[in-house]
């Protein structure tokens, strides 16, 4: 969800604090490729089939029969908000700022919903690991 929101969408439309505003000449591919728009919802589809309800056995199965239902409902509230929202921008609106700003925010309230309250209902403790080399 983090990389989604600001590298797949932040960064190529210009809301984070790196890019506010602006684009950088070497996020124009994403604009350009006619594939990241699809990849996105791939992306948000799949968190749908791990967190959503009506599927096999999955994190919210765990999240239940761990009393952790609150949680995982604020999870899902979040997911499927950001869906609607990405469903309701035109593709040829994609990545133009204005138009990201409910998705960006959206997969922000998953993120936020998944450390704040469905990690610390399951009582497991999570860290961001980034070994990208920095």
């Amino acid at each position: 969800i983090y990389k989604t929101r600001d590298w797949r969408i932040g960064q190529v439309s210009g809301l984070t604090r790196q890019t506010l505003g602006k684009y950088l000449p070497r996020n124009l591919e994403y604009r350009y490729s006619g594939a990241s728009w699809a990849v996105i919802g791939a992306i948000l589809a799949t968190h749908d089939q791990l967190f959503g309800e009506d599927r096999a056995p999955n994190i919210a199965t765990i999240a239940r029969a761990r009393h952790a239902a609150d949680g995982i409902a604020a999870v899902q509230e979040a997911l499927l908000s950001t869906m609607k929202a990405y469903r309701e921008t035109p593709p040829e609106k994609a990545f133009d700022m204005r138009h990201m700003i409910p998705v960006f925010q959206g997969l922000h309230d998953i993120q936020q919903a998944f450390y704040r309250q469905l990690l610390g209902a399951l009582g497991v403790t999570a860290g961001i690991i980034d070994a990208d080399g920095d």
